[in-house]
């Protein structure tokens, strides 16, 4: 779930930018304000470890090994 807000902030960061780069946005106190906030949810998304080949290829064999351990 805070995956989602996360996505979601950064989604509305995003939309801020945009509009800055229209010329149709005035706030730029509160879109400093996103950017603070939002900077460690941006360097999360950005360090994200590369996917694994093995799995990658695990995948292309059309089986996929299930977890049996119990949640």
């Amino acid at each position: 779930m805070s995956e989602l807000r996360a996505l979601e902030a950064l989604q509305a960061l995003h939309g801020e930018l945009v509009a800055v780069r229209q010329h149709r946005y005035e706030g730029l106190q509160a879109l400093e304000q996103l950017l603070d906030a939002q900077t460690e949810a941006f360097k999360k998304l950005i360090d994200k470890p590369p996917r694994n080949s093995a799995h990658r290829q695990s995948l292309g064999t059309g089986t996929v090994p299930l977890r049996t351990e119990a949640l």
